[in-house]
């Protein structure tokens, strides 16, 4: 004859808690990691289409010389233009009150004079009476929301004009 044993070799509820608790934490962290690369991954690719598209004003800008104070960007066929939105999506210039997708952009270029520049101890500012310089100098920026919708993002270039003469 046999006898019955009374003793369990099972978890017990505690251990099998302790054990999803484990789990939960690993999960959890591999989680937070997988998305802070997706947001590092999207942050990267936004500055890069941000800067593709700075440097297409920047060339557009160098081939025809100068932009009136007015305007602030480059739009289709070379023209100086004030809608200054672009997609992401094909980096052309459309409308401000034009929908983007899927992201957007917004490029401004404006003219940099001394009385924009900061100054060095060695390099005084001009005279307040005096009219700016004009250092020939353009500040091509673009801007959009960052990733989250918290606030905004920007990418600047500067570039100097060489006089002909």
């Amino acid at each position: 004859m046999m006898k019955l044993r009374h003793k369990q070799n099972g978890d017990t509820i505690i251990e099998v808690m302790i054990s999803l608790a484990i789990l939960m934490l690993v999960l959890g962290g591999a989680y937070y990691t997988a998305s802070q690369s997706y947001r590092n991954d999207r942050d990267s690719q936004e500055h890069a289409e941000a800067l593709t598209i700075a440097q297409s004003q920047l060339e557009e800008l160098r081939v025809i010389g100068s932009i009136a104070a007015g305007e602030q960007c480059i739009g289709a066929n070379l023209t100086p233009s004030n809608a200054c939105k672009v997609n992401s999506s094909d980096t052309t210039i459309i409308g401000n009150g034009s929908q983007c997708t899927p992201y957007c952009y917004t490029v401004k270029i404006s003219k940099v004079t001394a009385t924009s520049v900061t100054y060095s101890v060695t390099q005084p500012p001009p005279p307040s009476a005096a009219p700016p310089v004009d250092l020939n100098t353009y500040d091509i920026n673009v801007t959009w929301t960052a990733i989250g919708g918290k606030g905004t993002d920007s990418v600047s270039l500067y570039y100097r004009m060489d006089s002909i003469s």
